[in-house]
């Protein structure tokens, strides 16, 4: 079999198999571990879920600061979903301690890369000034992109605005 013998994409199908019970019994432990094989041999995706399956406690115990690990490193390859989680993180001082400037990196990032929930984000942070001056036009600009993509949060914030 392709995933015992390293494949980490198979490693990684398999990993998917067990976790949604496809073509076997759902088996959370069993995911992980598949996740983990794939994962540290820079699977950057499975880096992803593997930090999702830490941060919510499913087939491992719930342990935020091995849910950041795993998240930085998808995201430091380019994951932007990690990239999102990781602003996320910093902004909230989960799995690792506060630090706004972090937040503001890694939503920018994802942003700039056109995910409208990171651009909204970075608007929040423009206009409330986390980390960085506040600047109501930034903000305004970054709620707009989001705003284009559908993003609901972000209109009602401009049209609090009155953009």
């Amino acid at each position: 079999m392709a995933a015992g013998q390293g494949d980490i994409s198979a490693q990684s199908t398999v990993a998917m198999m067990y976790a949604k019970g496809i073509g076997t019994a759902k088996n959370e432990k069993e995911a992980v571990n598949w996740y983990h094989r794939a994962a540290v041999q820079g699977h950057t995706n499975s880096q992803y879920i593997l930090g999702n399956m830490f941060l919510k406690g499913k087939g491992v115990p719930q342990d935020e600061i091995e849910a950041f690990e795993w998240f930085q490193q998808a995201a430091e390859s380019g994951h932007i979903n990690a990239q999102i989680t990781l602003g996320y993180m910093y902004g909230k001082g989960k799995g690792t301690d506060r630090d706004d400037v972090e937040a503001f990196n890694w939503y920018l990032k994802a942003a700039e890369q056109g995910h409208p929930n990171a651009q909204y984000n970075l608007g929040v942070i423009y206009a409330k000034g986390r980390g960085i001056k506040p600047d109501i036009e930034e903000a305004k600009k970054w709620y707009r992109k989001a705003a284009e993509q559908g993003d609901e949060n972000a209109q009602t914030a401009l049209d609090r605005l009155g953009a």
